[in-house]
């Protein structure tokens, strides 16, 4: 696992890149336009929860806009991740989607009321876990 730092590390780099993407868009004046939710598919206190809310409080000042985050556990991340496809795509809303969520549940389910490749569009990776066998 990671030490802090490099969690701070990446944390920072990944906030540097979203405000240099955001500006070099055509909508960079007009965004945000509102505060902003960070949508994390597990209960408060995990490590996701952790990582959402070390991102929201990196990007409040840099972006001048409240980034807010809301934990919506349940049916292993297929809650979450179905208001976010349902959910207008204003950018408004980002989701900090797991490995479960989008690589696991179309393998495990027949039918899902979402499509991984289709609903969402990924921003960055924002951490890794490694695996000793």
């Amino acid at each position: 696992m990671p030490a802090l730092s490099q969690v701070m590390v990446r944390v920072r780099r990944l906030a540097l890149v979203a405000v240099a993407a955001w500006s070099l868009s055509g909508a960079a004046q007009a965004y945000p336009d509102g505060p902003v939710h960070i949508v994390v598919p597990f209960a408060p206190g995990g490590a996701t929860d952790q990582l959402a809310r070390l991102l929201a409080e990196k990007l409040s000042p840099i972006m001048r806009e409240q980034f807010i985050v809301e934990n919506k556990p349940g049916a292993n991340t297929i809650l979450a991740a179905t208001q976010i496809a349902r959910g207008k795509p204003d950018g408004q809303t980002l989701f900090i989607a797991a490995g479960s969520t989008v690589i696991l549940s179309p393998l495990l389910y027949k039918s899902l009321p979402f499509d991984p490749a289709r609903d969402f569009n990924m921003l960055a990776v924002l951490g890794y876990e490694e695996w000793d066998y």
